[in-house]
């Protein structure tokens, strides 16, 4: 409409407009992400070492890791093997880490550890960071939303952790989390042995 009729530019809900049809072409791009969740469960789970594929997540994000001097200590049973869907894997951690960095205290340099329990007939890794903590008597029941955000900061979408509970359920886990405003938060998933 703007190259064709340029006066319908000088209307005042023309800027509106653009920013409404944005905001519609970024929901249908997130919704899409989340459909390609439902696509990948065709595919065949395969046997990976976990320690070895949260190094890898670790080493597709080394460039944020260095920038941001974070401290990532991996110490997962590295014995230990799992069947999961590897793109979930490595996306689950991936958007942990991320979130991890983008998320950190103030002035101070982010640190993550990861460890491992085997519980019950699961795989239990243990993603515990000293950021800035979720208020969780405010937002527990929305921790996982899609669109819900914690902090302010540009690069927020709401999509991350709502992307992580349902790769890690289709995969027939489950994931927790404990949180303190200023003291981190530690998630908890619970992998399928």
């Amino acid at each position: 409409m703007q190259d064709e009729h340029p006066e319908v530019a000088k209307n005042d809900y023309f800027p509106m407009l653009l920013k409404a049809s944005d905001k519609l072409n970024e929901t249908i791009h997130n919704l899409n992400e989340v459909a390609q969740t439902d696509i990948h469960l065709k595919e065949n789970f395969v046997e990976i070492n976990v320690f070895e594929e949260v190094n890898n997540a670790i080493s597709s994000l080394s460039g944020k890791i260095k920038a941001s001097n974070t401290k990532i200590t991996n110490k997962i049973d590295k014995s230990v093997n799992i069947k999961v869907i590897p793109a979930y894997f490595e996306s689950i951690f991936f958007n942990l880490i991320s979130n991890s960095i983008k998320y950190k205290k103030e002035h101070k340099d982010p640190e993550i550890s990861i460890t491992s329990a085997v519980k019950d007939d699961f795989l239990v890794i243990k993603f515990k960071d000293k950021g800035r903590g979720i208020d969780l008597k405010l937002n527990k029941n929305k921790i996982f939303g899609m669109y819900k955000t914690f902090h302010n900061h540009k690069d927020s979408r709401g999509l991350g952790l709502f992307l992580t509970k349902n790769q890690i359920e289709a995969m027939q886990g489950k994931i927790t989390v404990k949180s303190k405003v200023d003291l981190g938060t530690t998630f908890y998933i619970h992998f399928k042995l």
